[in-house]
């Protein structure tokens, strides 16, 4: 019996935090506009602007922060691709990053 994982569904705020200090995080990057800006998309899977939610025949997606999301689920498990972000400095000891996935578990013949 095997598993078989759908697509996934990122959801991403990239920040840099500090350690125990009192500094504010740096927000490196969102996805609250109506585009990817400079990030670069290939192929179809996250379409040309984040989600505003669940997409058409997806289970409910739930927790994430904000009015949008990259959602991989755009034409259901077959699509594929690629979002690659431009080049950034971290400027604190870590990332903190939101991601979320959600899977099919079914079975596969």
């Amino acid at each position: 019996m095997n598993s078989r994982f759908g697509s996934m569904v990122f959801l991403l705020a990239l920040r840099a935090a500090g350690g125990v200090s009192a500094a504010e995080d740096i927000l490196i990057d969102d996805f609250e506009r109506s585009d990817y800006g400079s990030w670069t998309v290939e192929r179809d899977a996250f379409g040309s602007e984040p989600a505003t939610g669940t997409l058409p025949g997806q289970q409910r997606v739930a927790g994430y922060l904000g009015e949008r999301l990259v959602n991989s689920f755009l034409g259901g498990d077959a699509s594929t691709g690629t979002l690659t972000s431009a080049s950034f400095v971290i400027e604190r000891s870590y990332i903190n990053f939101l991601i979320g996935g959600g899977g099919y578990a079914g079975m596969v013949e």
